[in-house]
Parts: structure tokens; C-alpha cells; sequence
């Protein structure tokens, strides 16, 4: 299948354009265009100063690299950020240290990736009862470790 286009425009000229390092990777990464350092225990804000044209029908999924949580023990403070179809903004993501010494990231460093996913529109009904499953209504652990 061929690859879908995304369009995206760079917002200014430190703009690091996305990247798919290997041809068959689940998502495409998104680099920072300043430097930031992330204080243990801290968060920090950083633009990403790109906006994305998420296909209509799509959703764009912002995650962590595996990296950024192996190599530096930060993760994003919302664990994922959606960016809808409608959305022409810039890209923002607010990384969360949780490790023991300041994180420190390059401009150009690749913390996050973009996974763009077909959304099924819904609309909802409120009923007064629903179908009963085998399941019901046992969660949280209910089905074994």
C-alpha cells in the first residue's frame, strides 16, 4: 500500500521536519527546534512549531519515543496527546521528568512520534439498560495478572 500523504508546515525556521526513520516504523517523528531542560520532578512546555493536516477520517496520536522514557525516564504528562483533523495549530507536548537528574534535550532531538489512525464518528444514544455481556461489569484486574 502506498504511504498516505500528510501535509505539514514548518511555523518557523528552527522547524525540524518530520521523520520516519525506517520504512516500515508505526510512526513518524517529531523533533524539537530549541533545547530544554526538564528539572527532576518538573515539567516543561515546548512548541514543536510545526502544524499538521491530519487527514480527514484521521486522528494523529502524539506518543513517546521508547527513548524518552528508556534513555531519560520522561514520558508526556497527558501520555497522549490527540490532535484532530480540524486542528492547524502548532503542536505542543509537555514532558514530564520522573527521573533522578535533569533532563537535557538538543534542539533537533526526536522526543515524540505521530501515529495518524482511522477514527470511526459515533453518535450516542442513552438507553435505559445495556446488552448484558459475560464480562459485565468486572474491571481493574478482574481477569488474572
Amino acid at each position: 500500500m502506498p504511504p498516505m500523504q500528510v501535509k505539514y508546515k514548518a511555523l518557523s525556521d528552527r522547524t525540524i521536519p518530520p521523520r520516519r526513520a525506517h520504512e516500515d516504523d508505526a510512526g513518524t517523528d517529531l523533533g524539537l527546534p530549541r533545547g530544554i531542560r526538564v528539572p527532576v520532578g518538573g515539567t516543561v512546555t515546548a512548541d514543536l512549531e510545526i502544524a499538521v493536516a491530519v487527514p480527514k477520517g484521521c486522528g494523529g496520536f502524539v506518543l513517546p519515543r521508547s527513548s524518552t522514557g528508556f534513555k531519560y525516564d520522561c514520558s508526556l504528562s497527558n501520555t497522549v496527546g490527540v490532535i484532530d483533523s480540524g486542528y492547524r495549530g502548532s503542536i505542543k507536548i509537555k514532558i514530564r521528568n520522573n527521573g533522578d537528574k535533569p533532563a537535557v534535550f538538543e534542539r533537533g532531538q526526536y522526543l515524540v512520534q505521530m501515529i495518524i489512525l482511522p477514527i470511526i464518528t459515533t453518535s450516542w444514544a442513552e438507553v435505559e439498560a445495556l446488552d448484558a455481556t459475560a464480562r459485565d461489569t468486572a474491571g481493574f484486574g478482574s481477569s488474572g495478572l
